[in-house]
Parts: C-alpha cells; sequence; structure tokens
C-alpha cells in the first residue's frame, strides 16, 4: 500500500507541551510517531515526509529528520532517498525498495567531508530556517554537519577557535555574521587554507565567494504587488541596522522604484537600531509615530524583514487597525513562522534550499563567484486592495512609543 495518510493523523501528536519535555525534542516527537505508526498505519504504507512533518508539527527540519532516522534504526520505517518513506511493521514488509544503484564517492565528488556553518547566536527563524536547509543538504550529500555559534563581542580568533575539523576535511559557510567579524572570521580561516563562502553577508574587500538573494528583485517583487492592488502611498519600514550591507541594499532598491515612479507618495522610515537589536520590537515601536502622521499615513507597508512585519501586526492587533482592510503589509524572508502570523504574512520568500545547495557546490567547484538568486512573492492574506474610506484612528498615543 503506497497510498499517502491522512495528514489529520498528525493531530494525534501534540506539540503545545514539548517545551516542557526534559527529554530532547526528537525524542518525544520520535515516540509520539512511534505511537501513530502502530495505531494507525498499515505495513507497507507510505509515510508523511520530513517536510510535512516539520509543517504540520512546527518543528525543524533537523528535529524531524533525527526523529526519523531513530525510527529507521528502530526497524519501523524504511527510508529510500527519491522514493520517500515507508511503515515497516515486519522483516517481510511489502516496500517496493529503489533499483541498486552503487552509491556514488563522496570523496571523489566532494574534496571535504563535512560542511561548517559559522551563524549568529541569535533567536532567529530566519536564521534557523537557513541552517536547516545547509543540514538538509549536507545530509543528502553523505557529508557531516557542524554549526558554531557567534556571540556579540566575539573576534574572528575567538569564533574560529571552535573549529573541529581540520581544512583538508571541513568547508567552511559564513551565514548572516555582522561585517566585521565576516571578515575577521574570512581572514583566519583562508590563511588556514579552509575552503570559503559567505551567505547573506557581502563583504566588498575580500575575495570570497557568495550566494544570496536578488534583494532588489525581492522589492520590486512586493512593490509590483501593491501597486496593482492600487497602493500608492507605500512606506518602507526599515527595523534592521542601517550599516549592513543586506537591509541597504532593500532600501536602496526601494528608493530606486520611487525615484523611477515619481512616486512622491512612497517614502522609507529606520528606526535607527544596532546590532543585536530586535526588528519586532523596534517595528512595533516606530508604528503609533507612523501611524499619528494623517499627511503621510500610509496604506500599505513593506518591511525589510519578517521579523519588523510581525512587529507591525502586533501593533495593529492590539490597536484595532485592522490588517488589510486598513493597512496591507509585506515582509521579505519567508520565515517558517510568517504563514502562521495573524493574519498569515505576504513577504517575499529566499530560494533557502537553492542557496544552501548552490553554496555547497560552489565550495566543491572552488569558484569565486558571486551568485544572486531570484526571490518569490508568496502572497497570503495582509495585502489587499487600498479602502476608500478613512482608516480608523489607533486607540494610543504617541506615548506609547516603545511599550
Amino acid at each position: 500500500m503506497s497510498t499517502a495518510p491522512p495528514i489529520q493523523w498528525l493531530d494525534e501528536v501534540p506539540t503545545r507541551e514539548l517545551g516542557n519535555n526534559p527529554q530532547p525534542l526528537h525524542v518525544v516527537i520520535r515516540q509520539r510517531l512511534g505511537r501513530v505508526i502502530e495505531s494507525r498505519f498499515d505495513d507497507g504504507q507510505r509515510f508523511w515526509s520530513e517536510e510535512e512533518l516539520s509543517d504540520k508539527l512546527k518543528v525543524s527540519r533537523v528535529t524531524v529528520r533525527r526523529a526519523l532516522d531513530d525510527l529507521s534504526r528502530q526497524g519501523s520505517l524504511s527510508r529510500f532517498r527519491a522514493k520517500g518513506t515507508f511503515v515497516r511493521k515486519s522483516a517481510q514488509s511489502p516496500v517496493i525498495a529503489p533499483v541498486a544503484v552503487p552509491a556514488p564517492s563522496v570523496a571523489a565528488a566532494y574534496p571535504f567531508k563535512s560542511v561548517g556553518v559559522f551563524a549568529a547566536q541569535y533567536n532567529s527563524q530566519f536564521s534557523i530556517d537557513f541552517i536547516d536547509e545547509f543540514s538538509a543538504v549536507a545530509a543528502e550529500r553523505g557529508l557531516d554537519f557542524h554549526v558554531y555559534r557567534t556571540h556579540r563581542g566575539d573576534t574572528g580568533t575567538q569564533a574560529v577557535e571552535q573549529l573541529n575539523a581540520p581544512a583538508i576535511d571541513e568547508a567552511i559557510i559564513l551565514f548572516a555574521n555582522e561585517p566585521s567579524l565576516t571578515r575577521e572570521m574570512y581572514c583566519t580561516l583562508s590563511a588556514n587554507g579552509y575552503k570559503l563562502i559567505t551567505v547573506d553577508v557581502v563583504i566588498p574587500d575580500i575575495p570570497a565567494a557568495y550566494v544570496g538573494t536578488n534583494n532588489d528583485m525581492g522589492i520590486r517583487l512586493a512593490l509590483r504587488h501593491l501597486m496593482d492592488l492600487g497602493h500608492s502611498r507605500i512606506l518602507f519600514m526599515l527595523s534592521e541596522p542601517e550599516d549592513l550591507i543586506v537591509p541597504q541594499a532593500r532600501l536602496s532598491s526601494f528608493n530606486a522604484v520611487a525615484r523611477e515612479q515619481r512616486a512622491t507618495e512612497m517614502r522609507a522610515v529606520s528606526a535607527g537600531v544596532r546590532l543585536w537589536d530586535d526588528p519586532d520590537q523596534a517595528a512595533y515601536a516606530m508604528m503609533p509615530r507612523v501611524w499619528a502622521d494623517e499627511v503621510h499615513r500610509p496604506t500599505a507597508i513593506v518591511c525589510a524583514s519578517d521579523a519588523g512585519a510581525a512587529g507591525v501586526l502586533r501593533w495593529c492587533n492590539e490597536n484595532r487597525i485592522s490588517v488589510p482592510a486598513d493597512l496591507s503589509v509585506v515582509g521579505f524572508d519567508d520565515d517558517r513562522s510568517s504563514r502562521y502570523m495573524n493574519p498569515p504574512l505576504t513577504t517575499v520568500a529566499h530560494p533557502k534550499a537553492n542557496i544552501a545547495r548552490r553554496a555547497v557546490e560552489i565550495l566543491a567547484g572552488g569558484e569565486q563567484s558571486h551568485e544572486f538568486l531570484p526571490p518569490t512573492l508568496v502572497i497570503r492574506a495582509t495585502t489587499a486592495a487600498p479602502c476608500t474610506q478613512q482608516p480608523r484612528e489607533a486607540e494610543v498615543s504617541l506615548s506609547s512609543k516603545g511599550q
């Protein structure tokens, strides 16, 4: 039997109390999936994919993969690349295995055995989602995977002391660290022979390979969507540090479109935040002043990140500003949490899986190229045509800023 199981069966795997469980998350999920397999599945039946489980249970793909690997080692599942995962309740399970093909030599395809990612220790869904994708690509290629966390105030020397593999065995991805630390780590690691690529942080004065999102295209997708809906009074909200290259690129693209359209009602505001500040809180704190300006009050806001958009939506929900009737909101990132916001967020989606795949391929090929991959616009429930009636006033004053 290869029929896909009803997704509703996963309702039997509640996760709301997982945070209070002393066991590792993948162990709890493995146990609960095991109970569902025992009570619901037939021998040989197709099991859910990693993506389905991750979306439904609201946990990372890395956690799901560990749970499925445990169930596979226990003999409850059989996992086949390109064919899927199947329930196995007996040694004679009627699972149709793929035609045996000799596995390619990882050593022949890749001049390294593992991939290490240096990423900031920052509680960001954006970072978590990308690390999941890097891990998935490494797993698909039979490579080990390590995450090295950087912290506020770290020097490059301090950060690279975490390494547990020599340059001959491990290639390095420098992901979303602040520019000066990225530069220091690049200099130290390249001097020691490591293969390197940067993701999400472009450092103009170092010869590092780079792969990331085409930010100009992303902003233009968001603005075209809003203008097609009839919006002209559009605000770009920057609640990220102005000295970071990626937020600056998005701001520059917004300003370029405003000039091209000769759109005097399109304007940008910045929270003036610094590294390690919370973009959600920064956007939330800006909203009272934005909404109190009746002359320039926007009908739509494009945020430089989903985290910033979350702050805008939170303020609107608390102050009875209807989204999208009174205000349309667009984010940038397509974090996993964006689909569960209230309302679900329209956002520009990074090609995360393609970026992760290209990063590893570029490392393997030894290229020094800069690649900017095209994003997509995910339209959900936070955008609509502008309301013809006057938007209602927020029931707060400017004194609420930062509360």
